[in-house]
Parts: C-alpha cells; structure tokens; sequence
C-alpha cells in the first residue's frame, strides 16, 4: 500500500514537470551581436472601428406639445363632460359644462344692485341739480342786491357830510354874530349849534362805518353763495359719476364673464387625447383636458452627451418600435436642446446601463406614416402614438 501511494507521488512531480516545461516561454533569440532580443512590453494598439450610429431612446409627442384646457372658475362643480379621448375636436367646440347656479346668481343679485344704485343716483342728480340753482340764484341775488345797498348807504352818508357842512355854516354864522359890538344871537345859541355839529359828525362817522360794515357783509354773502354754488356742482358732478353704479357694471360683467365660462371649449382644432375631469368634481388649479393636433409628431431622442459633436440639423434618422412591426421611419433632426440631464427613459434590454446624462434632440417625422404603420391593431392610432417609446438611430 505504501509503495503504490510513493508511486503516485512520482507520477504526479513528473506531470507537473512537464507541464511547465510546455506552457514555458522559448529563450530568447540570440541576435547578430550575440545579444538576446529584448521582449516587447508595450501593449500592441487595438484596432479602433469608426463610430457608423448614434443610437438612443425617444418619445413621440405631439408638436409644440399637447394643449393644456383649464378653468379659471375653480371650485366650480363639474356639470357634464362631453369630451371622449379620440375625439377630434374644432376651435370653440363645447368640452364639457360647469354648475352655472353661482355666477348666474351673482349677474342677478349685481343687476339688482345696479337698479337700484341707478334710481338713488337719479335722485341725488335732481337734488343736486336744483340746490345748484337755489345757489346760483343766491349769487345773483348776493351780487345785485350789493350795488343797491351800497348806493343807499352811501347816499346816507352823503345826508350825513352835508348835515355837519351846513352845522359847520351854522356856527361860523352865529360866531360871527356874537363878536360884533352888539351881539346879534346869544351864547346860548352858539352852544346849540355847536352841539348841532357834533350830533351831524356823529352821524357822518355812524354812516361810515355802517357803509364799511355793509361792504363787509356783502362781500360775506357773495363769498358764501360762491361756496354753496361750488359744493353744489360738486355733489352734482360727483352723483353724475355715479362710481357704486360704474362699480356694479363691471360686477355684471365679471358675472356675465363668469358665466360664459360655465362652457369650456376647446382652444384650437385637435385630437382629446386625455380627459382628466369627470362630473360631480370641483374645478381645480390642474388642466380638465389634453387636446394635441395629431396631424404634425416629433420625436424627443435622448442622445448621450458623448454624441453629441457628432451631429447636426437637419441630420437623417430612422426610428423603429415593436408597434411597427420591423419597418422603420425616416426622420430628420430639427434641433437640439443644449440643456443635459439624467435620462429619464429606460431600456427594454436590462443589460444597457440606465444612468446616463443625455440631451433632447428633436427630430421631425411624418405623423400619417406612423398612424399608418399601427393600421388596425389599434382602435385609435393617433391617439396611441402619444408617449410611445421608440429606438432612434442616426447614421454618422
């Protein structure tokens, strides 16, 4: 037993030996010198292939993208949808309808309202209108009666200078009288008509001042039926205005506005390709419908940024998808996005990497040759093409 298991020993340190000595490098190759040639450390160059095709993942999309139909009536009640996804549409087709009960509501009250602001403001213009003629006719009257009053009391002072002249006379007579030899008129004369002066100057100051105080009171009354004239055709032009009734008008028209949005329609010519809203739901801040005009596609073609000096406008492409059955359709590269980001599409073969930083570029198709290209397997083609994920190849 022993001897067979050293005998395999042997064995074995043979085969080992001889296997090396297969698998072991020649010795170099003496040269013309008599020197080994020396082995050749650098790694032969790889032969490099020029890159044929871009190749990468894209969306096709309605172009300009698809029409986003809001209501700026949020809140409101969802009353009927008659918009189906397929349908095709016109510019002003009716969408669907909201609860119309609050704005109609509102138009009525804001009519009712106006009325009656109207009728006050019809009022306060009569009444305006006759305190401006009370006003005027009282600046009339301030005016006129103001020559009349004056003149008569100037009239009295004139009695009044005239009465203490003629005292004056008086007693520059009587003076003239007394200093003669033989006094013609006594003393006690004299100091009548003095006394007869001085009543004629008190009276003279009594009209002067009554004229001054006259002009003072007269210029007070025109000055006030100024003002009162002025106020009048203030309230008149403020009530002739009429801002509550200005104020109710664009209420009625709000409402009227309101309630003519109570019918969504359709903002241009289209396809529905998605119906977000449904009866009985508030209005909110998001869109109620899609609607994308079928007739005219692109393709938005996430190429990586690596690939990007390769190409240029106007570039050929092909795009082909399972849905078209092995048939690819030409495209043409119409710009491209300079903005790079994350791909956000994903590979249907599990082994391409995922994580890559790309750019949109978008290329133009015709919409009819991939419509045509589902045929009949889908009910609605147009429709159908929307997001639908496609290979892009360009050739370089």
């Amino acid at each position: 037993m022993i001897a067979i298991l050293l005998l395999g020993c042997v064995l074995g340190a043979a085969g080992a030996w001889a296997y090396q000595a297969a698998t072991r490098p020649p010795p170099p190759r003496p040269t013309a010198s008599g020197e080994p040639a020396r082995l050749a450390r650098e790694v032969p160059a790889r032969n490099v292939t020029a890159k044929r095709s871009v190749f990468a993942l894209g969306t096709l999309e309605p172009r300009g993208g698809p029409l986003l139909v809001t209501s700026s009536l949020v809140g409101t009640p969802i009353r009927e949808v008659a918009a189906r996804e397929g349908q095709v549409v016109r510019r002003g087709e009716t969408l669907l309808t909201l609860d119309p009960t609050v704005a109609d509501e509102e138009l009525r009250i804001a009519q009712s309202q106006r009325s009656q602001a109207l009728e006050r403001q019809q009022t306060e213009i009569s009444l305006g209108s006759q305190r401006l003629e009370t006003a005027e006719l009282a600046l009339q009257q301030a005016q006129k009666a103001r020559g009349l009053e004056i003149e008569a009391q100037r009239k009295q002072l004139e009695v009044s200078l005239t009465k203490v002249e003629q005292a004056k006379d008086d007693l520059k007579r009587l003076e003239q009288l007394q200093d003669g030899a033989t006094p013609l008129v006594s003393a006690q004369q004299v100091e009548h008509q003095k006394t007869l002066l001085k009543l004629a100057s008190a009276e003279q100051a009594a009209a002067q001042v009554a004229l001054q105080r006259l002009e003072q009171t007269l210029t007070f009354n025109e000055q006030k039926a100024e003002a009162e004239k002025r106020a009048a055709e203030e309230t008149l032009a403020n009530a002739k205005k009429g801002t509550p009734v200005a104020t109710l008008d664009r209420q009625i028209k709000l409402a009227e506005y309101k309630l003519s949005q109570a019918k969504v329609t359709a903002p241009a010519a289209g396809t529905v390709i998605r119906v977000l809203a449904h009866p009985g739901e508030l209005v909110s801040t998001q869109p109620l419908i899609q609607i994308a005009n079928l007739s005219s596609l692109e393709c938005q073609a996430e190429v990586d940024v690596a690939d990007l000096p390769l190409l240029k406008d106007k570039h050929e492409a092909y795009i082909s998808c399972r849905a078209f059955r092995g048939t690819k359709i030409k495209a043409t590269i119409e710009r491209i996005r300079n903005v790079a980001g994350a791909a956000t599409l994903r590979p249907v073969d599990p082994r391409n990497s995922v994580d890559r930083t790309v750019a949109t570029v978008i290329l133009k198709l015709e919409a009819a040759e991939a419509v045509q290209l589902l045929g009949g397997s889908v009910p609605d083609a147009g429709t159908a093409l929307m997001g639908l994920q496609v290979d892009v190849e360009i050739p370089l």
